[in-house]
């Protein structure tokens, strides 16, 4: 389970910024398989020490069962892109578990 005061997690560097902003997510199920979709928005704002155009981070996802235990977790890799004079952007990743 995710509520929004778990996505005010921040990555800071001298070279980038990255900050969840929010998420949307559903769940489909059926007597065999449970499959979660989420999107999750980040906002990246780029360093002083940002010597190019691009980056990359990676942030995890977990899924838990009603007691709180962890049932599946993966590592993602969000790359962003800084077109022009751009100083932040926003990006959405889609994820499903299956």
């Amino acid at each position: 389970m995710i509520t929004s005061s778990q996505m005010n997690s921040a990555l800071l560097t001298n070279e980038l910024q990255a900050t969840f902003t929010g998420f949307t997510f559903g769940c489909r199920y059926d007597k065999t398989a449970v499959s979660v979709e989420l999107e999750i928005r980040i906002e990246a704002t780029r360093g002083q020490a940002m010597a190019t155009d691009k980056s990359r981070f990676q942030y995890f996802a977990a899924i838990t069962n009603p007691a709180g235990e962890v049932v599946a977790k993966e590592i993602f890799d969000a790359d962003v892109e800084f077109k022009g004079n751009a100083t932040r952007v926003v990006v959405a990743d889609e994820l499903t578990q299956k």
